[in-house]
């Protein structure tokens, strides 16, 4: 079980990024002038392509459909996790934002990243039972999103359909 739990995080951590938690990782040092958090109203309505154009600062689109408070609180950790520089944030208010936790999906994206990174913050956000602290259970709990379909897309490099990293601009 630790060779698998240990395989499943080497190529989730460092494989082509296939969802927007992984993309935010692949970042690094890279400076972003604007930056949108929120739920399907962010992602499918903030054209960054169209605010560079108008503005000239580059734009990064981190809206996710089903977006809760906690996902977004779990965006700006990961950026200042990774140091993403960036000059402003913004984040969308709405009635999504009375429902404090994480969408499923979310949850188990962001579990192998929050395993590795072992960063606390992370780790209280996702609220873990101690049976994710057993090798490969959080993998086979998370199966549907996490699971050997997407380590298999990752490890043929297959790109995700989603729209991920399509909406930077620099």
């Amino acid at each position: 079980m630790y060779v698998l739990d240990n395989f499943y995080t080497y190529v989730y951590y460092n494989g082509d990024a296939r969802n927007k938690l992984q993309y935010v990782t692949k970042l690094g040092d890279k400076k972003i002038d604007y930056i949108f958090i929120g739920s399907s109203r962010v992602e499918n309505h903030i054209d960054c392509d169209l605010i560079q154009q108008i503005t000239g600062k580059s734009c990064l689109n981190l809206g996710k459909q089903g977006a809760k408070l906690g996902d977004g609180l779990l965006m700006i950790l990961l950026l200042n996790n990774y140091d993403v520089k960036y000059s402003k944030i913004f984040y969308q208010l709405d009635y999504t934002s009375n429902y404090y936790g994480l969408e499923k999906s979310t949850r188990a994206q962001a579990y192998p990243l929050v395993k590795k990174s072992g960063n606390k913050e992370l780790k209280g956000i996702l609220n873990l039972s101690r049976l994710y602290n057993i090798p490969f259970y959080g993998y086979a709990k998370q199966d549907k999103v996490i699971g050997i379909r997407e380590l298999t897309a990752t490890l043929i490099n297959r790109k995700s359909k989603r729209k991920i990293g399509k909406r930077i601009c620099s």
